[in-house]
């Protein structure tokens, strides 16, 4: 009995959806074949939409990062902006999971900011919206910013995380920039994630999940009874 408990039990939960279904990855560390370059404008996933990028090997310019990373402000006295090539599709009810990795300019250069922006085909409505653990609540528009201020040179490497729930279906293209002044130090951008997935267990996924809590209540129940003599 209890060998069939158990294994009920793993095909109830082997039914439960992915809920933070990755989509998207990138770590930079294929872009210009590993080496460092500035002004780089050769991504495989992005392109630079405003200013300039430095793509970095670790231990080129006194950075230190895990392969290479993006130095959001180049190499010419203007702050960048780069853009997924990939637009991600949704629909209604879907988990949006975003995480990238960032740390400071690392070279004593001044305080910067970043921002995130999430560029929708269509006015998006986003539910449960949350940043690194801050609630944020609801939101309807063309697209949503969210913002990291006040990155010193030595600040640490921080993984950051954005979710919602979309309210409708439509698709967004996934952009970061700074604003850190044109200095040609930025923050440093690095292991980029983008998760979709259904945010609830779908109506086949609960029936089953229903139907097998059943079979255990009832199993449980025709289990003997000790009779003490």
């Amino acid at each position: 009995m209890k060998k069939f408990l158990v294994t009920l039990a793993a095909s109830v939960l082997f039914a439960l959806p992915a809920y933070a279904g990755t989509v998207f990855t990138d770590n930079f560390n294929a872009d210009n074949g590993g080496a460092s370059s500035l002004n780089y404008g050769g991504f495989a996933n992005w392109n630079v939409t405003g200013g300039t990028v430095d793509i970095v090997k670790s231990g080129d310019y006194g950075i230190t990062c895990a392969g290479s990373c993006v130095d959001l402000d180049g190499s010419t006295g203007q702050s960048g902006k780069i853009q997924t090539k990939q637009a991600f599709n949704f629909t209604s009810g879907n988990l949006l999971d975003i995480s990238f990795d960032v740390v400071g300019n690392q070279r004593g250069g001044s305080a910067d900011t970043l921002f995130g922006v999430l560029v929708f085909d269509t006015p998006t409505t986003l539910h449960n919206v949350t940043f690194m653990g801050q609630s944020l609540g609801d939101f309807t528009g063309p697209s949503y910013t969210f913002n990291i201020g006040a990155i010193s040179s030595n600040y640490p490497l921080t993984n950051a995380s954005f979710s919602a729930i979309t309210g409708n279906g439509g698709s967004f293209r996934l952009q970061f920039g700074t604003n850190s002044g044109g200095d040609n130090m930025g923050p440093l951008l690095d292991n980029v994630k983008v998760g979709i997935s259904s945010a609830v267990p779908e109506p086949a996924t609960w029936a089953m999940m229903i139907a097998g809590f059943g079979l255990v209540g009832s199993a449980m129940r025709r289990r003997p009874t000790l009779q003490l003599a």
